[in-house]
Parts: C-alpha cells; sequence; structure tokens
C-alpha cells in the first residue's frame, strides 16, 4: 500500500485555492442569502396561510347566511299557508253572513 494522494483533476488544478478566510467569507454570504431566501419563503407561506384561512371563515359565513335563508324562506311559506287560510275562513265567514 502506497500513502500516496491522488493528484487533482486538471480542472482543479487550473484553480487558485482560495484562502481559508475567503472561503469562510462566502460560506457567511451563501448563508446569509439562504437566510433571506428563507424568510421570504416564510412570508409568502404566512400569507397563503392567512389567506386559506380567510377563506375557510368565509365559507363557513356563507353557510351560515345559506341555512338562514333557508330559515326564513320556511317561515315566509308557513305565514304565507297562514295568511291563506285566514283569508279563506274571512271569506267563507263574509259568504255565510250574506
Amino acid at each position: 500500500m502506497s500513502n500516496t494522494v491522488p493528484e487533482p483533476s486538471i480542472e482543479l488544478s487550473k484553480q487558485e485555492p482560495l484562502p481559508v478566510r475567503e472561503k469562510l467569507v462566502n460560506l457567511v454570504e451563501e448563508l446569509e442569502g439562504t437566510k433571506d431566501e428563507q424568510r421570504q419563503i416564510n412570508i409568502e407561506l404566512d400569507k397563503e396561510i392567512q389567506a386559506k384561512s380567510d377563506a375557510s371563515h368565509l365559507c363557513r359565513q356563507v353557510q351560515l347566511v345559506e341555512v338562514n335563508l333557508d330559515n326564513t324562506t320556511n317561515q315566509v311559506n308557513n305565514l304565507t299557508t297562514e295568511l291563506i287560510e285566514v283569508a279563506n275562513v274571512s271569506e267563507a265567514a263574509q259568504q255565510y253572513e250574506n
């Protein structure tokens, strides 16, 4: 076994090695950029969550309005039926009096 290190490829040998400090600076800049991207994605995600929550709330309100409309329609129908019955009784009483 030999303790030889494989030689870098031709492309790597053409590049100048960066000092450790520059590598750290580059990594920190990349990290900051990634943090900025994460913040932006979190903001967009929060907006989407809020929009879905608002939509869900509106759907619940629409359902309640529909139920109230159905109840009101039933009440109107019942009152109309009662009014017709009262009118029929009134007409019958008038005819009986005559």
